[in-house]
């Protein structure tokens, strides 16, 4: 339950393995504006604190689906996030949105890209008020396209998005 981070603090505390999912976006309150796929993004820094309780070793895990016509799951376990927590918040945080960003290219059109990662913008950089306006389409569509040469999935996830658009017209 992410509004328990009494819970979690206990079990950290008594040696429980715990899960965090550190790629939502609470706000500055929160944490620090951080590159993720090269656009500034809140970022949690709850993750570097909550090491700190008992020197946690910290993993990311990324489950993805492998074959659509009979699904597969594959599930991937990084090595250890060594030398973490350092003294920059910031550079934790851009550590933590590169790992992410490593694990989601594997399967991109699979991770929810509805979920506003990016509703809190840097000072002086216009809001993305929501997934249901095209303003964040487009937003998307300008970063879609400088990273297509390199990324083939990229260009999938992104006719989904517009096609998803066009036949729903009402986001969820």
């Amino acid at each position: 339950d992410h509004d328990d981070m009494r819970g979690l603090i206990s079990a950290l505390k008594s040696g429980q393995i715990v899960w965090y999912s550190p790629d939502q976006d609470y706000g500055l309150k929160q944490g620090v504006m951080a590159p993720f796929f090269g656009v500034q993004a809140a970022t949690v820094t709850a993750p570097r604190r909550l090491v700190k309780i008992n020197q946690s070793a910290v993993l990311a895990f990324h489950s993805y689906r492998s074959n659509d016509k009979e699904p597969h799951y594959q599930l991937t376990i990084t090595p250890e996030l060594l030398n973490y927590p350092s003294d920059d918040p910031i550079l934790d945080a851009t550590r933590v949105n590169a790992l992410f960003e490593e694990l989601i290219r594997v399967a991109p059109t699979q991770w929810m890209w509805f979920h506003r990662r990016f509703k809190t913008r840097p000072e002086g950089f216009e809001k993305i008020v929501d997934f249901k306006t095209m303003g964040f389409l487009s937003d998307i569509r300008l970063r879609v396209e400088e990273i297509l040469a390199e990324l083939e999935p990229w260009q999938v996830m992104y006719e989904r998005l517009v096609d998803f658009h066009d036949k729903e017209q009402d986001w969820p």
